[in-house]
């Protein structure tokens, strides 16, 4: 009788119709997914140096309204501008990393969702559902994508009451 590996292995899952011979995903590590709660936190607190230094110098930037952030400098850039402007604050909801079976770098996939508020007075908050891909290797961001949400009245009388 022969014991199972422990964790268990998984059969690789997924598809992928722009890459030939996708071999499918498999969990990444907890080290990418930590990173980037990290990350979102930095962005919380306004601490643009920390930001900056976990950026790759080539960094790209894929945000909902098209316009292609390229370099950790621009990064920095439209960030601060973004931010002296508004009072925005991401909250984390869940996330995991995946990879590609074969590769056995410490890169990987981080797909996470956070709540985003912004704050436009002590009367007035608007809320968004924030999903992000990102690809972290060598402990810095390379990449990352950014799809927005509008939450339901529903899900917005739930978050009120979680927040009271």
């Amino acid at each position: 009788q022969t014991s199972e590996p422990c964790p268990p292995e998984r059969e690789p899952v997924g598809y992928n119709v722009l890459a030939e011979d996708f071999p499918g995903a498999v969990i990444g590590n907890n080290e990418t997914v930590n990173l980037w709660r990290e990350y979102l936190e930095y962005h919380n607190t306004r601490d643009f140096d920390a930001i900056e230094a976990l950026d790759a110098d080539s960094i790209r930037i894929y945000p909902p309204n098209g316009k292609l952030v390229v370099g950790k400098e621009n990064h920095r850039a439209q960030l601060e501008e973004w931010l002296a402007n508004e009072d925005v604050r991401w909250k984390p909801v869940w996330g995991t990393s995946i990879k590609s079976p074969n590769d056995t770098s410490d890169g990987a996939f981080v797909m996470a969702v956070s709540d985003l508020a912004t704050y436009h007075s002590e009367d007035s908050v608007s809320r968004m559902n924030n999903m992000f891909t990102a690809w972290i290797q060598g402990g810095k961001i390379r990449a990352f994508w950014i799809y927005d949400r509008q939450f339901t009245e529903e899900e917005l009388v739930q978050i009120d009451k979680s927040e009271e």
